[in-house]
């Protein structure tokens, strides 16, 4: 439920949106939407409270984030993302051996032993 509220004030960035439009949107009662926001918070994205009620998402986290990562896909496939790794390629093959869906995505935020397409 957090990523939905999450893609709802992304499609709205820099508007107001009110927590009762969100609570009755999403079928969630305003202090789940409240409690929501405060998490999304918590994890780097500045959210203000707008005057007269209401929320507005002024600035996402900068890194690997990723309600972001699935919110600019164009389709849902899962996201792995991994703190540090020796490969990322390694890692995804590894996940693909496991079950890892068609279309998968793995990502790093440190990689330590990666070549590269050029060695």
């Amino acid at each position: 439920m957090r990523e939905a509220v999450l893609k709802y004030l992304l499609e709205h960035m820099q508007k107001t949106v009110s927590g009762e439009a969100l609570s009755q949107k999403l079928g969630i009662t305003r202090a789940a939407v409240w409690k929501h926001i405060k998490a999304l918070r918590d994890r780097g994205y500045r959210i203000d409270a707008a005057s007269g009620g209401g929320y507005v998402l002024c600035e996402v986290p900068d890194g690997l984030e990723e309600g972001l990562i699935k919110h600019h896909q164009n389709h849902d496939w899962p996201v792995q993302i991994l703190a540090d790794v020796t490969s990322t390629n390694k890692a995804a093959m590894q996940w693909a051996e496991n079950g890892a869906p068609h279309g998968a995505l793995t990502i790093a935020k440190v990689q330590s032993g990666g070549r590269g397409r050029r060695g």
